[in-house]
């Protein structure tokens, strides 16, 4: 007889993660797009002589989005050719004493920057 297999769905926070990284990306490539093409149209119209008003949406999304194509694929490039991520080993552990110096150290850094701030 065929027993039944058992399919084991993953957790709704699983998916959730896994959306909300895709929506992290995807900002972050629509105000790459908008940070790289507003300056290249800028520069054009200042150089034609005409004013600044005129600058459309589309005149911006058209001058940026192929330096930001170039700059993910030379991204992903990097990214595979350093062999991707590099996940921790097991037989490794961390060491919790070490992260909280760090963090005292950063307090101290800030209480002395103030203080320096203070003294002017």
């Amino acid at each position: 007889m065929n027993s039944p297999q058992i399919v084991e769905k993953a957790p709704v926070w699983i998916t959730l993660e896994r959306f909300e990284t895709l929506l992290k990306i995807l900002g972050a490539a629509v105000a790459l797009v908008l940070a790289l093409g507003m300056p290249a149209v800028v520069f054009q119209y200042r150089g034609i002589g005409l004013p600044l008003q005129f600058v459309t949406r589309e005149e911006v999304i058209r001058a940026g989005i192929l330096p930001t194509i170039a700059i993910g694929v030379a991204v992903g490039l990097a990214y595979l050719a350093l062999g991707g991520q590099t996940k921790q080993q097991k037989s490794v552990q961390r060491d919790p004493t070490a992260q909280a110096s760090g963090l005292v150290y950063r307090g101290c850094g800030f209480q002395s920057a103030g203080w320096l701030g203070s003294l002017q």
